[in-house]
């Protein structure tokens, strides 16, 4: 019986040929990439949106979020963060924190 590790390097061979003409850009029958600022300014828009939480629990709360960093403090109950959103996440699986519309 063959091992499927024979069949690895024509199909990283294809893999790479193809990922090649995608970054060359438009080609016969193939639209062109999209330019890098198309790409960026959606992703810049996304990251500058940012969500409040309300803490629910009693006494403060701070929690260290690892997606950002950096560390949020709710004051007491009813306290309100605006919250990065590369830390979304781990804030919407946070018991006592709830997403404020």
């Amino acid at each position: 019986m063959s091992c499927c590790g024979s069949r690895r390097p024509s199909l990283s061979a294809g893999l790479s040929i193809s990922r090649a003409s995608a970054l060359a850009g438009a080609g016969p029958g193939r639209a062109a990439a999209p330019a890098p600022e198309a790409v960026a300014a959606p992703l810049a828009r996304a990251r500058d949106r940012s969500l409040t939480f309300e803490y629910t629990g009693a006494g403060a709360f701070e929690l260290h979020a690892t997606g950002s960093g950096r560390s949020y403090r709710f004051a007491g109950p009813g306290d309100r963060v605006t919250i990065d959103p590369a830390d979304w996440a781990q804030m919407f699986r946070t018991p006592r924190l709830r997403h404020i519309a």
